[in-house]
């Protein structure tokens, strides 16, 4: 029976294992966003990807 529990784990950890090679991570490149109050004072930092803003100036032509 302990035998058993072994060969499974082991399956169970080669395949979670095996796995991993399809993960993706996320790009890079995101945009971010940095808020902080200080003194009764929210303070919003932005940094936008090249991606992200070439994505929205479409967007933003049809807003006009």
């Amino acid at each position: 029976m302990h035998r058993l529990h072994t060969l499974t784990r082991a399956i169970v950890l080669g395949w979670l294992i095996s796995l991993g090679g399809l993960a993706e991570a996320h790009d890079p490149g995101l945009s971010a966003a940095h808020l902080s109050i200080a003194d009764g004072e929210l303070t919003a930092e932005l940094t936008f990807a090249r991606r992200d803003i070439e994505l929205l100036i479409p967007a933003l032509w049809e807003l006009l």
